[in-house]
């Protein structure tokens, strides 16, 4: 069901849901419901006239989904993910004046924290190459930028299969900062513009009085040690370039020929 934002009810459309996500399902996953995840406003002009962005997810397993409803023939398209996603935010991030679709998460077949950034019009495909979920021969490598953050060796994770570490997009300046926490450390990177990551510092985690929300204090240990871990958490950050996971800052190639190609 779709409504206004005043709440009139504007379209109704039935979905099977293997014509959403597909047939080759993992074998728990076709046994559990989807959950829906994730929302944009229906009619954000951040995210696109005419369209709705919805996240789902299985109860127990991957993949995820990022599902574009059209809103004027209830068509729909689908971006693919092998692990979770628990952000999905909006910024203009390569100063074109148009908004992108920003997602953090974790990448399962990595094994690690990963920031993804969609363009709203092509979002039909999943994960790089040797990443990806291939569902029904969806498989483009679609993400205009797909970025996989580096393990750092002070981490404790979660004690959960499928949410070892927490990534997240700090909103709350003018800046683009992403967070991501275990539960005894976190590390916030600033990212400038073209999503090049210009800074790393990290910080220790402690669960406030009420145990609503970790707060962030200095480091355990020393100086030296912290200036040594925030350089190679800076220099480990890798972008997918189409082929290969390179250094430097890079639109995806593969977005881009699909981009040129009218896919």
């Amino acid at each position: 069901f779709i409504f206004s934002e005043d709440g009139i009810l504007l379209r109704r459309h039935v979905y099977d849901e293997a014509s959403i996500i597909g047939s080759e399902l993992e074998r728990l996953s076709r046994r559990t419901s989807m959950q829906m995840m994730l929302t944009s406003s229906t009619f954000s002009e951040q995210f696109g006239q005419g369209f709705m962005f919805a996240g789902t997810h299985h109860k127990t397993e991957q993949p995820v989904a990022l599902i574009r409803f059209s809103l004027d023939d209830g068509s729909q398209e689908a971006f693919f993910h092998k692990g979770y996603i628990n952000k999905l935010f909006s910024r203009d991030v390569d100063g074109d004046g148009r908004n992108e679709l920003l997602m953090t998460g974790y990448n399962n077949l990595l094994e690690n924290m990963v920031v993804i950034v969609l363009d709203p019009d092509h979002i039909g495909g999943a994960s790089p190459r040797g990443a990806c979920y291939n569902i029904s021969d969806n498989n483009v490598d679609i993400a205009k930028y797909y970025i996989r953050l580096p393990k750092y060796h002070r981490f404790v994770e979660f004690p959960s299969r499928y949410y070892p570490l927490h990534p997240n997009i700090i909103d709350d300046s003018g800046e683009l900062r992403l967070i991501v926490k275990s539960r005894t450390e976190a590390i916030v990177y600033t990212i400038a513009e073209g999503m090049s990551f210009i800074n790393a510092e990290v910080f220790m985690t402690h669960k406030s009085s009420s145990g609503q929300r970790d707060s962030l204090s200095s480091v355990e240990f020393t100086e030296t040690e912290k200036e040594e871990d925030e350089k190679g958490l800076l220099e480990g950050v890798r972008f997918w370039d189409g082929e290969n996971w390179v250094a430097e800052p890079v639109v995806n190639r593969s977005y881009l020929k699909h981009v040129r190609e009218g896919d």
